[in-house]
């Protein structure tokens, strides 16, 4: 039942990770590019759900990785942008640098505060007094 838990997992949370990854490498390469990071990507994070100890632990990872990759997504829209060559191609590229920055901001601060709270090792500590009274 775990490794259940593990492939839905590394199915849906794979293609999180695989469609911020394919919109990456299209901004930045081409179409056919993006096209096969998004197979090899949601590919890899199968993978790694399959091969982590626990679905919790999983998810962790998956969350992590895309929360990376929101931080990543406006800086391959500026690399866009500065490839126009019509002065107004660059400034709208530029206003959506600027939103998609805030918005994926935003977007992977949440992603990386929820993976790293998902699937840690919890350890309790008990510490004990040794108070004797005499």
């Amino acid at each position: 039942m775990n490794l259940f838990w593990k492939i839905v997992a590394g199915i849906f949370g794979g293609f999180v990770t695989a469609f911020l990854a394919s919109n990456i490498a299209t901004l930045i390469a081409s179409k056919e590019f993006g096209a096969l990071v998004l197979l090899l990507s949601w590919a890899a994070s199968i993978y790694i759900a399959i091969k982590s100890q626990r679905a919790a632990r999983a998810w962790r990872w998956l969350l992590i990785i895309s929360g990376c990759l929101c931080f990543v997504l406006p800086l391959a829209t500026l690399i866009f942008a500065a490839q126009q060559e019509s002065g107004a191609e660059v400034v709208g590229g530029l206003v959506a640098t600027g939103i998609l920055g805030v918005v994926f901001f935003l977007f992977g601060l949440a992603l990386l505060v929820v993976g790293l709270l998902i699937g840690r090792n919890q350890n309790v500590i008990v510490i004990q007094s040794n108070d004797a009274k005499t």
